[in-house]
């Protein structure tokens, strides 16, 4: 069976948690992983290759007709230029769910998830931002990552990317939101999705944060354990042969233990006002857009000073 709806990102800004919220609903389906990147043809890699046709992504969506809503969450769908327009044609009468942050904390949060996954290593925001698609990912020996990845500036440009999703689907077909609307208040974001999706809003959810901003401990733990060099994944490989398992575990309970939520919230305040300024001509464009369109959803208590 096909997806009826695609939560396409951005990036940082809800995709996890949302999966997440909605695979607790009995009318609804995510797929497992709920981030399956076959659209993005021109930003995959070695590493996110989940399923290579049609029939085996299909297969990620067989449920009884008793579930109506089945979906993935892939957030670069979003930045991708080759999603879109293929998602259009595989399912045209698809839902488009798209989950946006202001700049500045879009920036920040991305650049540390970044640094955690080791495809990024340098730690000055600022040296990275301005780096934006000038810099090739660290540490690539296996195709984990493309230079687009790193291009944060191309990645925060939320108008052109909206604007690509309208060349191909109605608007009756897309939702936008902002997460700083839903964040203190996720049922308001709920009720309104449920409508979208047309799901009964009144079954209970449970919001619990997901996919929180974190760094490592140790940066030479953090080698052995997040996409680890040859030698580690050779031994690996032989103590499982000797043990007569699949899975050891060691790997993903050091990565548990190496990891910490104590995170810097803020950017500079200068740099954060750089970024600011660097959108605000692409948020006043968005923002015309999704009126136009009708597209944007805000709950009618919300500071209209959405700030960009």
């Amino acid at each position: 069976m096909k997806p009826t709806f695609y939560i396409i990102g951005a990036p940082k800004c809800g995709t996890t948690s949302w999966a997440a919220y909605l695979a607790q609903h009995p009318d609804v389906q995510i797929s497992d992983p709920k981030e399956l990147n076959y659209f993005s043809t021109d930003l995959r890699t070695a590493n996110n290759i989940i399923v290579g046709s049609d029939t085996e992504y299909e297969a990620k969506f067989d449920r009884p007709e008793t579930v109506p809503a089945a979906g993935e969450a892939t957030p670069l769908y979003l930045y991708s230029t080759e999603a879109i327009p293929r998602i259009a044609e595989y399912t045209p009468d698809a839902k488009i769910v798209i989950l946006l942050r202001k700049a500045a904390p879009f920036f920040r949060s991305l650049h540390q998830q970044f640094l955690y996954r080791r495809i990024e290593n340098e730690t000055d925001p600022r040296k990275a931002w301005e780096g934006s698609g000038t810099r090739q990912p660290h540490g690539n020996a296996d195709r984990a990552a493309l230079e687009r990845h790193l291009d944060y500036k191309a990645l925060g440009d939320f108008n052109s990317q909206v604007a690509r999703v309208l060349e191909h689907f109605p608007p009756e077909q897309v939702f936008i939101t902002w997460m700083e609307d839903w964040k203190n208040d996720p049922n308001w974001l709920y009720r309104e999705l449920a409508t979208f999706l047309g799901i009964d809003g009144s079954h209970p959810l449970t919001f619990e944060v997901h996919n929180r901003a974190k760094r490592h401990r140790n940066a030479i733990l953090s080698r052995m354990t997040i996409r680890p060099p040859a030698w580690v994944m050779a031994l690996s490989r032989g103590l499982k042969r000797l043990l007569g398992r699949e899975r050891l575990g060691i790997a993903a309970k050091l990565r548990e233990m190496n990891t910490t939520y104590d995170v810097a919230e803020k950017l500079p305040t200068d740099l954060e006002a750089e970024i600011n300024e660097f959108y605000r001509d692409s948020y006043e464009a968005l923002d015309s857009r999704s009126a136009a369109f009708g597209i944007l959803r805000r709950p009618s208590y919300a500071n209209e000073n959405r700030g960009a």
